[in-house]
């Protein structure tokens, strides 16, 4: 689950809601059960992709994970 608010604009907040859930979804540490990082890399990798995109603006984002026996 994801809320992206985006700031000067929606352009951020469009991109965080079509890459987010993929990006954290296709990681090792993921996969490999460590969620916390799979979520922290995501996040890192996004923003460096938004600056390289020269993307105008920026977005809050409030994320959780929540499976069967805890929430990340």
């Amino acid at each position: 689950v994801g809320v992206f608010d985006g700031h000067k604009g929606s352009r951020v907040s469009r991109f965080l809601k079509q890459k987010f859930l993929e990006e954290v979804a296709n990681r090792d540490e993921f996969k490999n059960g460590n969620r916390r990082e799979a979520f922290i890399a995501s996040f890192k990798k996004l923003d460096k992709e938004i600056i390289e995109k020269r993307l105008v603006g920026g977005s809050t984002a409030v994320a959780a994970l929540i499976d069967a026996s805890k929430v990340v």
